[in-house]
């Protein structure tokens, strides 16, 4: 049975069969709060909203003021970080929604539909560091990219991308190989991952004389498992130990699709 009592400002209705305990609050300002005497506004605003209790959960039915915010949203407190771990908020003022998760913004929609993801993992690499020269015949070499354009979610590290969930990633290769030996019988290069490797590119210089350079670029959009690893290799069947690696033009990149 419950009864409503009228107290501070607020409307209190009581459950009397629960020691009377407070089921619905009402205050001066029109919030609602369910299971709870003071409903707030976890995100920082308060206008009609309805809360449960030990503030886990909250919707804002509307909302006015400087932000003029609608939210949904998941908490495991009342202050800090833990009253807003995840949910859903629109942006009255810039038509944007946001999605958050363990209390950080995960996706943004804008008022044009471009949606922006600042956790999605993807990383640029370029060799620009430690030269690679007169690489040895028959023998697979690790293409070492010692920097980054970015890194989003840190992945990337010691010329190899590791991946951090199970999806599929689309990578990008462009490498460019100085000194090629007409005599070698080819060139491959590949992208290894723990899968399986992938072949960027074949060549077989067969020239009239030993060409500047030669370049391999490939993507592919690859099936990984967390915790996964890819990296770029380069071989040289025969000829002789005189191919560089050219630095500051060969690159690697990637990013999680689905």
């Amino acid at each position: 049975m419950s009864r409503s009592r009228d107290t501070a400002d607020q409307i209190n209705i009581i459950d009397s069969s629960a020691a009377d305990a407070t089921a619905i609050t009402i205050d001066s300002s029109e919030n609602v709060g369910i299971g709870t005497t003071s409903p707030t506004d976890y995100d920082g605003e308060a206008d009609n909203l309805v809360v449960a209790s030990s503030g886990h959960t909250g919707i804002t039915i509307a909302s006015t003021g400087s932000n003029q915010r609608t939210n949904l949203y998941f908490s495991d407190g009342t202050t800090g970080s833990d009253a807003y771990r995840g949910g859903f908020s629109y942006d009255h003022n810039d038509d944007h929604l946001l999605v958050r998760t363990a209390a950080a913004e995960r996706m943004r929609i804008d008022s044009s539909g471009r949606v922006t993801k600042p956790s999605q993992p993807a990383f640029g690499a370029i060799n620009n560091t430690g030269a690679q020269t007169n690489l040895a015949i028959n023998a697979y070499h690790t293409v070492v990219f010692g920097g980054e354009f970015f890194d989003q979610g840190s992945d990337f590290a010691s010329n190899t991308f590791s991946t951090p969930v199970t999806g599929k990633y689309q990578f990008n290769v462009q490498i460019r190989l100085y000194q090629v030996d007409t005599a070698a019988s080819y060139y491959q290069v590949l992208i290894t991952t723990s899968n399986g490797s992938y072949e960027v590119g074949l060549n077989s210089p067969n020239f009239t004389t030993d060409p500047d350079y030669i370049t391999f670029t490939g993507s592919f959009l690859v099936d990984m498992d967390a915790a996964d690893t890819a990296y770029v290799q380069i071989y040289q069947a025969g000829g002789s130990a005189q191919t560089d690696l050219q630095q500051s033009t060969s690159t690697f990149s990637g990013y999680l699709v689905a």
